[in-house]
């Protein structure tokens, strides 16, 4: 159902304000970091840095004292001359589920994952993710590793994408995409997808006239919704889409993200907020599938 209201929504200017990042130094050029950075930079937060050692509990003390000690000296150099990152955690005795603790430790608002973390940890939780990380209840912004490299590092975004499904509970990303387009000074498009048009599937209150192709009426209905949405965040001028697939959502938001060449993409999470259910289903499909960054906002 279209329930995308008009009425005025107040952008969140303020930002994030403490931000906690997984740095996995193994991987090159810490994209997560410096988009950790970039993004406290630009909303005025500041950067808790974590890193999980692997577990090795055949080592001898000695050796897993050196491997702290070298592990907590790159994490150190990493942190030089960044003002913005004013906060360091080093986990020895949890792996990365140690994350969303920190995160609640902390009253982060945002915690940043590369990808390379978020497949350790459906690996590592697999179907128990859902019950292990069930408060992590933050927003999670999901950095393509593989975009960056030291020649090109994560830089101020320049085209924000919102998906929408025009519900009342995505309203919250609308919101923050908002506010990051402004932080960032981003152009901001809001976009629906509609997949796989469902004839049959007409709820009583969008019955399609019977002089009228029910596709036609159905996108007319989403783009008009998406206008309401555009006057509510007070840019009437805001760009709008309404993209039609004959395959699924996040087929749909990817092929788009390629299109317009977003370089973030802003979706919504419902009911439970646990990590597995935010990057699980439609979430974990579009992050596999976008070329870009994935911002994901609790309702």
């Amino acid at each position: 159902m279209i329930i995308a209201g008009g009425g005025p929504i107040m952008s969140k200017t303020e930002g994030y304000q403490r931000i906690v990042v997984a740095v996995a130094i193994e991987v090159a050029a810490h994209p997560a970091l410096r988009r950790a950075v970039n993004v406290a930079e630009r909303t005025n937060g500041s950067v808790t840095m974590v890193h999980a050692l692997k577990p090795s509990p055949l080592s001898p003390d000695t050796a897993r004292a050196a491997v702290v000690e070298r592990t907590r000296s790159e994490l150190e150099a990493l942190q030089a001359g960044q003002p913005r990152i004013r906060g360091l955690r080093l986990v020895d005795d949890r792996p990365w589920t140690a994350l969303v603790d920190i995160a609640d430790e902390t009253d982060a608002d945002l915690v940043v994952i590369g990808s390379f973390v978020h497949g350790q940890l459906r690996a590592l939780l697999g179907t128990n993710s859902d019950r292990v990380l069930h408060q992590a209840r933050r927003d999670i912004l999901v950095v393509r590793s593989d975009a960056y490299n030291d020649a090109h590092p994560p830089r101020d975004y320049t085209h924000i994408v919102a998906a929408t499904d025009l519900t009342d509970h995505g309203r919250a990303a609308v919101e923050r995409a908002a506010g990051l387009a402004d932080a960032f000074r981003a152009r901001l498009t809001l976009l629906n997808v509609m997949a796989h048009f469902p004839e049959d599937r007409e709820n009583e209150t969008t019955i399609t006239p019977e002089n009228l192709d029910p596709q036609q009426f159905q996108q007319d209905l989403r783009t008009e919704a998406l206008a309401r949405l555009a006057v509510g965040l007070r840019h009437p001028d805001l760009a709008r889409q309404v993209a039609i697939t004959t395959e699924s959502v996040a087929h749909g938001v990817a092929d788009h993200a390629r299109e317009v060449r977003a370089d973030l993409i802003v979706i919504g999470s419902r009911g439970s907020y646990g990590l597995n259910r935010l990057l699980g289903d439609t979430a974990d499909e579009i992050m596999h599938r976008v070329p870009c960054d994935l911002l994901i906002v609790r309702g």
